[in-house]
């Protein structure tokens, strides 16, 4: 039934724009990673994540600043049958001009602005969960910016429990200096027949200094300094929430196409109920595992193989360490294509 509606969708949005002038709207997104995580640390696991993904939208046009928007968000696993995965379907509707967009309906995950960190969104959500199924609001102008969305992944049911997150960020930036915030709550209900509310929230305000207006030959050079705080809630003991504060640290810098981030958090380790309430999909934990850790450190070195409008391939190899083990390493070539006319 969905095939057949995506096919009468795209037939009408053509139709509609040879009657009614419209123009014809298309944005084709590719994603290819390999991803081998070499660890012996108790909080990850050793895996090889190999695969593409492909997300053709097709849609109209209208009234200058209006889209409307349809396709599919399919993955494919390498090692796994050839269309053996089920895909994701995308409908949203898009509104954008000089300082705003709203986009509501099921979209890609690329169109959100902030550079969230792995503590609330590991690598894993862009290879598995490409889509957000809500909202999305957004604002800028030359020095502010910020965001908000709602994320609806669990229709409750008897076997389903009722999941939604709200989050977003922002920054403010003058001169070399910058602040900014990032954050969000997730609402874990229970099922119809079992009902056990769990609120799981991460807050992450910084602040930081933008060394690369001192030096040109570097294209980034940038420290940030903020606290990276848990908040979690299990209605049902009454004990209210438990917070797991902690400084984090973090350094960017890029010569030409060589870069390095250095990301280092200490305090009270993250995800305090993990393994308690999860489901077969893990979604009460959105961040990397490593941050259940009290101290934690991710070097990440690059190489930016293309930078462009429409192509970025990069190779990383990254060097983790919690604490007790030193050496994981994990390593990392991404590459993302996008042809659009929006």
């Amino acid at each position: 039934m969905k095939h057949i509606f995506i096919v009468v969708f795209c037939v009408l949005c053509t139709q509609l724009t040879f009657a009614q002038k419209l123009q014809f709207a298309y944005d084709v997104d590719f994603h290819v990673f390999f991803d081998n995580r070499e660890y012996k640390s108790e909080f990850q696991k050793s895996q090889t994540i190999f695969g593409s993904r492909i997300a053709p939208d097709l849609g109209v046009k209208f009234l200058e600043n209006h889209y409307l928007m349809g396709g599919i968000n399919y993955l494919q696993e390498f090692g796994k049958k050839t269309f053996d995965s089920r895909p994701d379907y995308t409908f949203y509707y898009r509104y954008t001009n000089e300082w705003f967009t709203g986009i509501g309906g099921s979209f890609n995950r690329r169109f959100l602005k902030g550079d969230y960190p792995l503590s609330m969104f590991s690598d894993d959500v862009a290879y598995f969960d490409p889509n957000i199924d809500g909202a999305l609001f957004q604002f800028y102008n030359e020095r502010l910016w910020g965001e908000f969305f709602c994320d609806w992944f669990g229709r409750q049911s008897e076997k389903v429990r009722e999941k939604f997150m709200l989050a977003g960020s922002g920054e403010y930036r003058h001169k070399m200096l910058f602040a900014g915030f990032q954050f969000y709550m997730i609402h874990y209900a229970g099922t119809f027949s079992a009902d056990s509310l769990i609120d799981n929230g991460v807050a992450h305000p910084y602040v930081g200094v933008d060394f690369t207006p001192l030096l040109p030959c570097m294209n980034k050079l940038s420290l940030q300094a903020g606290l990276m705080c848990g908040l979690e809630q299990v209605r049902a003991t009454g004990e209210g929430f438990v917070a797991s504060p902690g400084l984090q640290l973090e350094l960017k810098a890029e010569w030409k196409r060589i870069g390095l981030k250095n990301t280092f958090r200490t305090g009270k380790g993250m995800m305090v109920n993990w393994g308690k309430f999860d489901d077969e999909y893990n979604t009460l934990y959105w961040g990397d595992p490593y941050y259940r850790a009290k101290t934690y450190n991710r070097l990440e070195l690059y190489w930016q193989i293309a930078r462009s409008k429409y192509v970025d391939c990069k190779l990383q190899s990254v060097f983790h360490s919690d604490g007790k083990v030193m050496n994981d390493w994990q390593q990392l070539l991404v590459l993302r294509v996008n042809i659009n006319n929006k």
